[in-house]
């Protein structure tokens, strides 16, 4: 199947694509250059191509602003796209055409040629136009925000911090971002994205179909489309076709959203707890503008199922901390979301140092010093809130190969000890529940943690954790000791250890320098 439906379209295509290459790569003009290279641009033939036009004549328009305003400004309102209007009105604004630039956002706003500039017009209208002196983003960060305090520890990942903080509270929470819409998006629509002839994948190699690349899904298939969607008569239906189209299709090349085992586990409290109606007319905005609704989704989903209400259950959240900016293509789909009765919020975090954060302090035993190439024969892990022990758990590992007598020396693990233990297999996911939303922490935490994560890669499982080092931390607050090796610390401060170089003994040991560590570290009242 050919990529373009004639040989014309093809051509038109090369030849524009190489034209806006080389107009990019001149960085200095002259007022003749830039006329001769609007008078000699070739007629476009098919959609992909009058995009590519339409960039050149923007670009040669914009370059010709320094040269001639007024013709500029002519030939910037000819050109039917949307950042063409948005930079005719920002400059016709600037030159008094303030009568004119009004008309033409009243235009823009009753039949915007996308998402994104019916955003732009309304909001510049609303600030110029009708003496308001917010912009929409501001209304959005004052009407629709909340405020929450996370614990310092989060700052790598921030909203896996926010998730936990709302599990913690009994809430359902968890990453959506773009996964989710595209994922509903890609399986209700499957039929009309990948098999309508001359717009879907052209070759084994492509992810991306025509349709998409073009932006044109409605337009060709509006029919089945509009079809598909009044088929749905409620939620329970909507989640059974989905999990058809899921089952059909699992594991077919795309790149519209990524297979998952648990992809249904992703949609299914969605569809659950949302209006199935405004999911659909969702889904439906996606088909009629795929370019300015494919991304900027906010980044979680929080369940409240103890809400009266279905519609007040669910909300989404776009997460900002310190030095995050709403952007764009962010402001346009959460816009469209709340005119489709969604609820969405940002929450801004401020970081604390939160006493009530969960730690888990480490230590794990194994049959050598390199995570790569040796195996754990013991882990140790006791949680910590407060300040205090609240939890603990340990384990023998059998690592399936001999443990070196130096380590046997050292440890007093022999094999005689571990053949009957589980292997790490048997246990990962007690440890990935025992440490979920808490801050991994250990002496020496690059090499407890750097091990674990690697048996976790091994078992082709992920495993991320905030960290917290006592030895960095202990050089930072008690500066000027002789050591600061966990023997040493610990008859230091007099800490009493059990049995070094066994897993729990050591784990409990580093928990007390944790003590110590956020004495310091936190504030007291």
């Amino acid at each position: 199947m050919a990529r373009f439906s004639s040989l014309e379209i093809a051509k038109s295509t090369y030849m524009l694509h190489n034209k806006l290459s080389l107009i990019k790569e001149i960085t200095v003009w002259s007022h003749k250059q830039i006329l001769k290279e609007i008078e000699s641009l070739p007629n476009a033939a098919g959609p992909k191509a009058e995009t590519l036009k339409q960039r050149i004549e923007f670009y040669l328009a914009d370059a010709l602003l320094t040269f001639d305003k007024e013709d500029a400004l002519d030939k910037l309102a000819n050109i039917e796209s949307a950042e063409a209007q948005e930079k005719w009105i920002r400059e016709s604004y600037k030159s008094g055409k303030k009568e004119l630039v009004e008309k033409k956002l009243e235009t823009i706003i009753d039949n915007p040629l996308s998402d994104d500039i019916l955003v732009f017009a309304s909001d510049f209208l609303a600030r110029k136009y009708r003496k308001k002196r917010t912009s929409i983003l501001t209304d959005m960060l004052r009407d629709n925000s909340q405020r929450i305090a996370l614990d310092e520890m989060h700052k790598a990942s921030v909203e896996k911090g926010v998730v936990a903080y709302y599990k913690n509270k009994g809430l359902f929470a968890q990453r959506t971002e773009n996964e989710l819409f595209r994922s509903l998006f890609g399986l209700f629509f499957w039929e009309e994205i990948f098999d309508i002839e001359g717009y879907g994948l052209v070759n084994e190699f492509d992810r991306t179909p025509l349709s998409l690349k073009n932006n044109c899904l409605y337009e060709i298939a509006n029919t089945s489309i509009e079809t598909k969607i009044a088929s749905i008569e409620d939620s329970q239906q909507l989640l059974q076709f989905l999990s058809k189209q899921a089952v059909k299709h699992f594991g077919k090349p795309n790149d519209i959203f990524r297979w998952k085992d648990k992809l249904l586990a992703l949609i299914k409290p969605f569809i659950e707890h949302a209006p199935y109606q405004a999911i659909l007319q969702h889904l439906l905005a996606m088909t009629k503008d795929w370019y300015a609704l494919n991304d900027g989704y906010p980044d979680i989903m929080v369940i409240d199922s103890a809400k009266p209400h279905i519609s007040e259950s669910l909300r989404f959240e776009e997460i900002k901390s310190e030095g995050d900016q709403l952007r764009r293509n962010q402001l346009t789909t959460i816009q469209r979301l709340k005119e489709q009765g969604f609820n969405v919020i940002i929450t801004n975090v401020e970081w604390i140092i939160d006493p009530m954060q969960a730690y888990v302090v480490v230590d794990i035993e194994t049959t050598g010093g390199r995570a790569s190439n040796h195996k754990i024969t013991e882990v140790g892990m006791v949680k910590v809130v407060n300040g205090e022990i609240v939890d603990q758990w340990q384990s023998l590992i059998n690592p399936q190969r001999r443990i070196p007598a130096n380590i046997t020396a050292l440890t007093g693990i022999d094999n005689e000890m571990v053949q009957h233990a589980p292997i790490f297999a048997e246990v990962a996911q007690e440890i990935a529940d025992f440490t979920e939303h808490c801050v991994f922490v250990a002496h020496n935490v690059n090499f407890d943690y750097g091990f674990i994560r690697e048996e976790f890669a091994r078992l082709e499982r992920h495993f991320k954790r905030p960290k917290l080092c006592t030895v960095s931390q202990m050089r930072k607050f008690y500066k000027g000791l002789p050591s600061y090796s966990l023997a040493n610390l610990t008859k230091h401060f007099e800490i009493p250890m059990q049995r070094h170089h066994r897993a729990m003994s050591d784990a409990i040991a580093a928990s007390e320098l944790l003590k110590l560590i956020n004495e310091k570290r936190i504030p007291s009242n």
